[in-house]
């Protein structure tokens, strides 16, 4: 009679649950690799028009031309916030999905170390079975045997 183990379709309902997990936390890491992308950009963006803005300063600039650079600069600051934000709601559903991942690997660990545990009882009782029939067998010729 060969193994069988009792839980095995929910071994591979949870090895199956944990792809789609491992899916879910590698979308929210590209994600946040993503946003950080878009702040670092912005961020260099914003000290390009510093750098700008001052060296236009040192030179003279005209009154409308120091707005439009302080507007830019205020738009880009905004832009910054509002991407930040989003770059810690990014990290916050990476943590989230990290956690599920976590959980999701240690309850497919339990039914696997059950499964090798199952398997271990299963061929003990295997060699048990065999070592008595052949203890039998040998009993039977001995009694035939005069």
């Amino acid at each position: 009679m060969a193994f069988r183990f009792r839980f095995e379709q929910l071994l591979h309902y949870r090895r199956h649950l944990l792809e789609r997990v491992e899916q879910d936390f590698g979308r929210a890491l590209e994600k946040v690799r993503k946003v950080q992308s878009e702040v670092d950009r912005i961020e260099s963006q914003k000290k390009l028009c510093q750098d700008l803005l001052y060296e236009k300063q040192c030179e003279g600039l005209p009154a409308v031309e120091h707005e439009l650079l302080v507007k830019n600069l205020y738009g880009l600051e905004l832009k910054a916030r509002q991407t930040r934000k989003r770059l810690e709601e990014a990290i916050k559903e990476m943590e989230e999905q990290r956690e599920r991942l976590i959980e999701a690997k240690k309850r497919l660990e339990m039914l696997e170390i059950l499964k090798r545990q199952e398997v271990q009882e299963y061929r003990r009782d295997q060699t048990k079975k065999e070592q008595k029939l052949a203890d039998e067998i040998a009993v039977q010729k001995t009694v035939k045997e005069p």
